[in-house]
Parts: structure tokens; C-alpha cells; sequence
């Protein structure tokens, strides 16, 4: 995903990964006077636009970190995405603990278990949606989605929060009716002066390494992530 994002050249970026427990690697692209590390106080969150974050997210904020996240978003009008479904794991003490802080912020509410090899489907919503119109993206989303592979795995979902919107459901692959209404799989929530969006599941990744028959969508990984975060960034709709 940084990698995708580091290819357009309007998006400052600043990537941190915790590589194993005693290493982390941060990489800074096109940033002038940037901190290279995760913010620790309300300024050097505000010095952002947009936070992206992956998953076992407890081994790089810690609680009292993400509670700052949580005023970035409600208070300064900063934007959240979760890109790859649970940001934790709620086995540990240290995911409970995360989870506390990160669960306003959080547009649905999870179950219990998980669903694997699942497509996507836009919704009337997600057909209406700007950063996912045709014109934006070059090509017909709704008819690329039926050709991509959609989650790997993806938590079980109890409910969306009364304020999502959601962009994309879930269908099995095997399904009969792949656009039959399933679980949110993409969602957006306006909380405070902010936006989150959430991508509820694994596995988008895929897109970026497509086989053969599907090398006309190969930019299309590139498209979704670059328009979410201008969209995001421009104040959304």
C-alpha cells in the first residue's frame, strides 16, 4: 500500500512498520521537515491529513497514543483509514487495550469468528461514490470487483454503527448470487470533523499482483488507493 501510494506524486508519505519486535522501518517519502517516527502528542498529529493503519497495530501505538488518534480525527478534522480489517489483535492485553481507545473511532461492530474467500460488491452508495465513480477510476468499478479477488479472510461483522455508510458488501465466492446482500466490506463514518474509512477485510493486496488474464485491470490497485486518499484529504464529497 505505501508502495502504491509513494507513486503519486502529490502524497507525502510517511510509512512505519514494526518488522519484528526489536526492529522498525520507516520510510519517508516527499516530506520536507517531517518526523519520522509515530506522533506522540496532539501537534505532531495534526502535522498530518490522513493515517493510514494495517494490522497489530498494539506493537506500535500504545494506548495512550491512540486515544491522541482519536481527538486527530473527532477534533482536527483528521482522517482515518483502517486498511486491512481488525488494526489488533484482542487476544493480548496490549489489542484489549488498543481496542478501548480505538473502538469510537471503529464504524462497525464485530462478531465472533471470521469468513475467507469472500468477493466485494459495491452498494447503491458505493455506486454514487465519488473517489469510486468511473471517471475517477478509468474503468467500470462495479465490473472490475466481479473479476477481483476479494478477501482472503475477514472478521465476522455483528453490526455497522448507525452513522456508516456502506460502500461494498461481502458475498462466498461460491455463491450463487455473488451481489446478494452480505456483510459491510468497505464502509466510510463521519466522527467529529473527521472521516474513517474501513476496509473490513484482507487480502486487497492481490490486486497489485494480478495474473495474466487480468493485467487489463493492473492499475486499478493503484487508482482505488490514490483516489481514496485525495478524496479523503479534499474533504470528501
Amino acid at each position: 500500500l505505501a508502495q502504491s501510494l509513494r507513486k503519486d506524486e502529490r502524497i507525502e508519505v510517511t510509512q512505519i512498520t514494526q518488522l519484528s519486535a526489536g526492529k522498525r522501518e520507516t520510510l519517508v517519502t516527499r516530506v520536507e521537515g517531517g518526523s519520522p517516527r509515530v506522533p506522540n502528542t496532539p501537534e505532531e498529529w495534526a502535522a498530518y491529513d490522513l493515517v493510514v493503519v494495517g494490522q497489530a497495530l498494539e506493537n506500535i501505538l500504545p494506548g495512550a497514543t491512540a486515544a491522541q488518534l482519536d481527538e486527530f480525527v473527532a477534533n482536527h478534522g483528521g482522517h482515518l483509514i483502517f486498511a486491512r480489517g481488525l488494526a489488533y489483535d484482542p487476544q493480548t492485553n496490549d489489542g484489549r487495550n488498543l481496542q478501548q481507545h480505538l473502538a469510537k473511532l471503529e464504524p462497525v461492530v464485530w462478531g465472533d469468528g471470521s469468513l475467507e474467500n469472500v468477493t466485494l460488491s459495491l452498494t447503491p452508495a458505493g455506486r454514487a461514490s465519488q473517489w469510486l465513480s468511473t471517471g475517477k477510476v478509468g474503468l467500470d468499478v462495479e465490473s472490475a470487483l466481479a473479476r477481483l479477488p476479494g478477501f482472503d479472510q475477514t472478521p465476522v461483522i455483528a453490526r455497522e454503527k448507525p452513522a456508516t455508510i456502506v460502500v461494498a458488501r461481502t458475498a462466498s465466492a461460491a455463491a450463487v448470487n455473488p451481489t446478494a446482500s452480505g456483510q459491510p466490506a468497505i464502509v466510510q463514518m463521519d466522527y467529529g470533523r473527521g472521516t474513517v474509512v474501513a476496509v473490513l477485510g484482507d487480502g486487497l493486496w492481490h490486486w497489485s499482483l494480478l495474473p495474466p488474464e487480468l493485467q487489463d485491470l493492473a492499475g486499478f490497485y493503484d487508482t482505488f488507493w490514490s483516489n481514496l486518499v485525495r478524496w479523503l484529504a479534499m474533504g470528501g464529497d
